[in-house]
């Protein structure tokens, strides 16, 4: 891809997904993760939704319910942002729009720093940040530069889905390119241009690395972005430098 200007922002910025996540091996149970959590989000004003248990029932005549507590997601949220726990990660979400990296950024920082005040992980293993464009009635083929342009006038259907993964001198990165599809979110038919910007070490990764790493997950997934589609379209996001 030829190098282009990165935008600090576009409007609009076309995000219904902003995933941050984060893995690791938790030196705790999950139940003193869940609570040493608990007790310090609520003070920042965060809203505790405990997970739902549901049941599943077996062909035992008794139908005995069976529930996989690791399988749970309790949920911390505020107007800004949600933030997902699982045995093994944490995820961050923007909860309605798009904050911004100015603002979403600080929001990561404060709840992993502290978390790694509060002694819960063992070692870091994965960091991935994975944005979704949303582009209505959009024919995303036509906005791709040519060289990644996918030829699909033989398709019976325009609705399709082209995956690649990209290897960066740090990160991998996961593109997914859809046309035309549905979305239980969305009344009506998108294109989608999925970047999932990625970085696993198994044998960890240093917590004084991984604001650096993230930061640099994030301008990644611009470049990416950017570098995908024709100058006259990212024009028409109204594009700030």
């Amino acid at each position: 891809m030829a190098e282009r200007k990165i935008p600090k922002k576009l409007t609009p910025d076309l995000l219904i997904e902003t995933i941050l996540e984060v893995k690791f091996t938790s030196s705790v149970h999950f139940e003193i993760f869940i609570g040493k959590m608990y007790n310090e989000l609520t003070k920042q004003g965060y809203i505790y939704s405990s997970p739902t248990m549901d049941a599943l029932e077996t062909d035992d005549p008794r139908k005995q319910i069976i529930v996989n507590f690791n399988a749970l997601q309790p949920i911390f949220e505020n107007e800004k942002v949600i933030i997902k726990l699982t045995p093994n990660s944490i995820i961050f979400n923007c909860a309605k729009e798009y904050i911004g990296w100015d603002k979403y950024f600080p929001v990561i920082k404060n709840v992993l720093s502290m978390i790694n005040k509060l002694d819960l992980i063992k070692v870091y293993h994965r960091i991935g940040l994975r944005y979704i464009n949303s582009l209505q009635s959009i024919n995303i083929y036509d906005k791709l530069i040519d060289e990644v342009r996918i030829k699909v006038a033989d398709y019976k259907t325009r609705s399709t889905t082209f995956l690649t993964v990209i290897e960066d001198e740090v990160f991998n990165i996961n593109l997914k390119v859809e046309n035309d599809v549905k979305r239980k979110d969305q009344p009506d038919s998108v294109s989608l241009l999925d970047i999932d910007v990625y970085l696993f070490k198994e044998k960890g990764i240093e917590f004084d690395q991984i604001f650096d790493l993230v930061d640099k997950a994030h301008n990644k997934e611009k470049e990416v972005f950017v570098n995908l589609l024709k100058e006259e379209f990212i024009t028409t996001l109204n594009p700030e430098y």
